[in-house]
């Protein structure tokens, strides 16, 4: 697995944790999920900036102290056009994750439903916390998971992740239920759908930011070769950061964080 693949699904699982964890995590938890991966301290300013910006919670990390070098200026930002139209390319399950899909699909489809003249009575033990009204309902509304994933088919979640997060976000409604909805049906597909929904947006928000930092590794590179060719040797650092405009920490962090292998002449 290339640089760039592991960062990315490091990211992800760790934007996935921290949503399980109510937005909090600590600056161990960061190290935990980029370890192997980011070698060196100042590399994981933008990870920590990133998080920040997405009102993720880093304990122990304080961003006043800590300038960021990768931030985005305002030339950076995309607009609400721009971001409404930034959709991940779509993937799709294995062959050995579809059989296991169908399987699912198999044992789902032979549970014991509840009909709609039950609904009420298991959501009412549910919000009274009864094991056997929250399974039931679980149980029932699982096929309901199923239909509504087709409906973000290529989102740039796998059927199996947007199941996965639909059945999450089934449950989680189901055990924090107080009161009894008035469209009990309605109300249950609708939590299902946002919890799709918000698992694809965090996925964009992965790639975004991934590109965003390949993006200023590739003008770095580029830079680098034209300059290169231009003076008949490898460029200072100076030289790089005269060239692109940029202070020298954020370029020294970008060739860090950068995948491909550039070599500059240090002081």
């Amino acid at each position: 697995m290339d640089k760039k693949t592991e960062f990315n699904e490091a990211l992800q699982s760790l934007v996935e944790y921290a949503t399980v964890n109510g937005n909090i995590i600590t600056k161990e938890n960061v190290y935990d999920y980029f370890k192997g991966i980011l070698d060196d301290d100042s590399m994981y300013k933008p990870v920590f900036q990133y998080l920040t910006e997405n009102r993720i919670t880093v304990e122990g990390y304080n961003i006043e102290s800590d300038s960021p070098v990768m931030s985005y200026s305002n030339n950076d930002k995309l607009s609400n056009n721009e971001a409404s139209a930034f959709t991940p390319e779509p993937l799709k399950d294995t062959e050995k994750a579809l059989m296991f899909l169908d399987m699912y699909y198999e044992d789902v489809q032979s549970l014991d439903k509840a009909d709609n003249s039950e609904l009420k009575e298991l959501v009412k033990g549910a919000i009274n916390k009864d094991k056997t009204s929250i399974d039931k309902l679980t149980e029932t509304f699982l096929e309901n998971v199923i239909k509504i994933a087709d409906e973000f088919e290529d989102s740039g979640l796998k059927k199996s992740d947007l199941i996965s997060e639909g059945n999450l976000g089934l449950f989680e409604t189901i055990i924090n239920l107080t009161e009894l909805p008035k469209d009990i049906i309605s109300y249950f597909e609708s939590s299902i759908r946002t919890a799709m929904n918000d698992a694809i947006q965090r996925e964009i928000s992965v790639l975004r930011i991934a590109n965003h930092i390949t993006d200023k590794a590739n003008a770095v590179s580029d830079a680098t070769t034209a300059l290169a060719e231009k003076l008949g040797r490898e460029a200072t650092i100076e030289e790089l950061c005269e060239y692109l405009s940029l202070p020298q920490e954020q370029v020294r962090e970008i060739l860090k964080i950068s995948l491909d292998a550039v070599n500059i002449v240090n002081e």
